[in-house]
């Protein structure tokens, strides 16, 4: 009886083991190098050379729940990618989702267009990139863009850098949703530079039935900071993130949206019907090279812990740069976290950081 009991338990174990590898996801792991010639295949010897030449690559077996599959495309390469990217036409999922790594050298600089568009893609990750719009001569342009996803969405951008032309009339939008039930998470995260035009704007949330969530992100020098725009009924959720230096409103709230902020600061001083506790308004932090905030602010051991949150899919415990946070005895607000050094090996960090 002993003998029938352990053979039972010794083919229950060889059935799990069977079900978990049918049922195991199977990696399609790809490359990009900006710095190679044309004509590569993606593979880790043989890298394509833009974003553009790999999602149109991959978008030949996109049916990626269908195919039990997920994609990890690496970037990298120190000449910029020049050609706007849309990523449409794949079938994604919770676990059948495609995550764009780069190498924080990786940069996609768009003169006059935009750099990245979302269009029928649920679940789609990136992190530790650059976007940048170099030039618009027209308005109603974006750095990031998403529309047409589908309910249930789950958008990531994490460690990256969002930059506009900084333009002295013309509108750009940093991040831009306009589609229902989209799900945009934005964690360590710099944008800037959107220009002084009034309908210039950082996160602008055009959505019923959506959120965008922005934590630890900072946020500067554009007309507008986070706008929910009117007859919608969209939500931004912040977390520790700065707005300064908008030219007219860091936070708007029109008609039947919601926005709650937690540890957040304005450069303003309205209300706008935000809802939320420790947030500082009327406050402009002092900053140093890459809107680094300096020991002596508001801003410094301010923020509220939220690595237990799941959110974030990379090193949520850190900043931009990897330094720890809650160094100083709590978490600072903004991309960057004042590192625990003296103002001399701080300096020489940010160099060697550069590097």
């Amino acid at each position: 009886m002993k003998q029938r009991h352990q053979l039972l338990l010794i083919i229950a174990a060889v059935l799990i083991v069977l079900v978990s590898v049918a049922n195991a996801l199977t990696e399609i792991e790809r490359y990009v190098d900006t710095d190679v010639a044309p004509g590569g295949v993606g593979s880790v010897g043989d890298p394509w050379d833009t974003m553009t030449v790999a999602e149109a690559a991959l978008d030949d077996n996109g049916n990626l729940v269908g195919d039990d599959t997920f994609i990890t495309l690496h970037l990298a390469g120190s000449a910029n990618d020049t050609t706007g990217v849309v990523w449409s036409g794949f079938t994604t999922g919770t676990n059948n989702y495609i995550n764009i790594l780069g190498d924080g050298e990786y940069s996609l600089v768009i003169n006059d267009g935009t750099p990245i568009n979302i269009s029928n893609v649920s679940h789609i990750r990136f992190d530790n990139i650059n976007l940048e719009v170099s030039a618009i001569t027209g308005g109603a342009l974006s750095v990031f863009r998403v529309s047409n996803v589908v309910a249930g969405s789950d958008i990531r951008i994490t460690n990256s850098i969002l930059k506009g032309p900084d333009d002295a009339i013309l509108a750009i939008t940093l991040v831009r949703v306009e589609d229902t039930d989209t799900i945009l998470s934005i964690n360590n995260s710099l944008l800037y530079d959107g220009g002084v035009s009034a309908s210039s704007r950082a996160i602008w949330i055009n959505t019923n039935g959506g959120a965008v969530y922005a934590y630890n992100c900072t946020i500067a020098d554009t007309g507008l900071g986070v706008v929910v725009a009117d007859n919608v009924t969209g939500v931004f959720i912040g977390k520790n993130t700065i707005v300064s230096g908008a030219g007219t409103l860091a936070y708007s709230l029109f008609g039947a949206g919601t926005m709650i902020l937690t540890h957040c600061t304005a450069n303003d001083a309205t209300a706008e019907n935000k809802v939320g506790v420790n947030n500082k308004d009327s406050v402009t932090p002092n900053y140093v090279n890459l809107f680094e905030v300096t020991e002596a602010t508001w801003w410094v051991g301010k923020g509220a812990d939220i690595s237990a949150e799941a959110k974030w899919f990379v090193d949520s415990d850190t900043d931009y740069y990897g330094t720890v946070r809650g160094v100083r005895g709590g978490w600072d607000i903004g991309y960057y976290e004042y590192p625990a050094l003296s103002a001399a090996l701080r300096y020489y960090r940010s160099l060697l950081e550069r590097q």
